[in-house]
């Protein structure tokens, strides 16, 4: 990743290190790159200086004399979150239940000894990266509210190819190309998509459909007042069986308060609830650029082991962050993954649809499986209401298998071809999940036989069939992928 010194002058660092060396050569490095950086070397001093104002991010060492780092970044999140201050820990290799216990205490990342400098300004790029993203759409939501400033509109007619909103007079459809048809463009009103081409709240444009889902409709919206693009999910609470009704809003509410509480940049941000009638609602989100995961595997198959564990561990950070404020996603698989091309070339994940999340501590009752077959743990299967951060860690797991053997590790549901290889109906793929032997990963995925063996070994673990032999966070698994990424470059370059 290309590094430009003078991009990260207004950047300070506080590194937090008794060991004298350690500290000298972690100033040298980052001042030369253009990092202000200041050192202590115990908690107190830290947290003082902390306290003055103006640091960026802190690197604390997990082992200290006196208050150590765990204790130190305790204090810290007692008073500050992930957005006003990243935290990134200093730990040893053998230090894995300390780097578990800072995990669930808060932290945002690690970095190892013998520190590998390049990883370290990788790591503390994505991290600033991350801050200053979420701070910019925490600008955005202060922004909105109030009245519009600006005339509402709306088209009644859209183009049939790619679902965008178009006036009548237009000659070409400007987003697919489509020439306009010699009876004119459809009409929404004789379409499914109801809400095309209206304003919602006197300011949020809907342009085009993006998706639809078991729980609504997402549109492309253009707000009025900003000029920013937004994604808007329409949510009809009147449309299912009275049954169901109940179950829906309540999932539907929980989407939009694990969203709200969830401030972080890996996980798509709710900005505004608009109440359209008593029944039907409209979540105004971030609008990503980028293709889901699902897209990508459909078009490439598989990927390089190296970018399909860098994914993994961004919506490992993303499920931290969730399961730290007491929220399962419950439905991880590549079509609720969305991949975003950042400038420098590197692939920035968000983590999509907490449409059927629940609060850990309050369950919401359970009329219908909710969940994907190809991806979906034992226990949610049968389900258990004592579902725990492991059902998230077992469906991330099948989706790492996924990303490395191109395809699910039981294979996936085809309504059109059940017998085709590699499909399965739903009562069998759930059966195998429940009872058949995880698939070990096939040959010629890219790496060497004893490579292959240990991200073999590391799936196996997060899919164990049996609760206490999974892992038990996700801090867990964060660790395992890291001891895997030495392997892999090595790997890579000998390749």
């Amino acid at each position: 990743m290309p590094h430009h010194p003078g991009d990260n002058l207004r950047s300070r660092i506080l590194v937090v290190d008794d060991n004298p060396m350690n500290c000298d050569i972690l100033s040298r490095l980052l001042g030369h790159k253009g990092y202000s950086v200041s050192v202590v070397n115990n908690g107190p001093q830290a947290l003082d200086v902390v306290r003055q104002g103006g640091v960026d991010l802190v690197l604390l060492d997990i082992m200290m004399p006196g208050m150590n780092g765990i204790e130190v970044l305790r204090a810290l999140r007692s008073s500050h979150t992930a957005i006003d201050l990243p935290v990134i820990m200093l730990t040893a290799l053998n230090e894995a239940e300390r780097m578990i216990e800072a995990f669930r205490e808060g932290a945002d990342d690690y970095i190892t000894r013998p520190i590998d400098m390049a990883v370290t300004l990788m790591r503390i790029e994505s991290q600033l990266r991350l801050r200053a993203q979420a701070r910019a759409q925490l600008g955005e939501l202060h922004k909105i509210g109030g009245g519009p400033r600006n005339r509402p509109h709306s088209s009644p007619y859209l183009c049939d190819g790619c679902k965008t909103s178009r006036r009548q007079a237009d000659g070409v459809c400007v987003v697919c190309g489509e020439l306009r048809p010699s009876d004119g463009w459809s009409r929404v009103a004789d379409s499914r998509y109801t809400w095309l081409g209206r304003t919602l709240g006197g300011r949020y444009f809907l342009e085009q459909l993006i998706g639809e889902g078991s729980v609504g409709q997402v549109y492309r919206a253009m707000d009025l007042d900003l000029g920013r693009e937004f994604a808007v999910k329409i949510v009809d609470f009147g449309e299912p069986p009275a049954l169901f009704r109940d179950d829906l809003r309540a999932r539907t509410l929980l989407e939009v308060e694990a969203l709200v509480r969830l401030n972080n940049p890996h996980v798509v941000r709710i900005y505004q609830v608009l109440e359209l009638s008593s029944e039907i609602y409209a979540l105004v989100m971030d609008f990503v650029q980028g293709a889901t995961l699902e897209r990508v595997l459909q078009d490439e198959g598989r990927l390089r082991p190296a970018a399909a564990l860098d994914i993994t561990r961004q919506v490992a950070l993303a499920l931290h962050a969730a399961h730290a404020g007491g929220l399962l996603h419950r439905d991880i698989k590549p079509a609720n993954i969305m991949l975003e091309r950042m400038s420098a070339g590197d692939l920035f994940v968000r983590l999509l649809d907490f449409g059927i999340a629940r609060m850990i501590s309050r369950p919401i009752s359970e009329q219908e499986f909710c969940g994907t077959p190809a991806y979906s743990p034992p226990e949610q299967i049968i389900g258990s209401e004592a579902l725990d951060v492991r059902a998230d860690i077992y469906a991330l797991g099948g989706t790492l298998y996924h990303m490395l053997a191109g395809s699910a590790p039981y294979g996936s549901v085809d309504p059109d071809r059940r017998d085709r290889p590699g499909s399965s109906s739903v009562l069998m793929l759930l059966q195998h999940h429940l009872y058949s032997p995880l698939p070990s990963l096939p040959g010629g995925i890219g790496v060497p036989e004893e490579v292959r063996g240990t991200l073999d070994a590391v799936i196996q673990k997060m899919m164990a069939k049996a609760l206490d032999e999974r892992y038990a966070d996700i801090g867990e698994v964060l660790l395992a992928l890291d001891q895997l990424t030495p392997a892999l470059q090595r790997a890579a370059s000998s390749g």
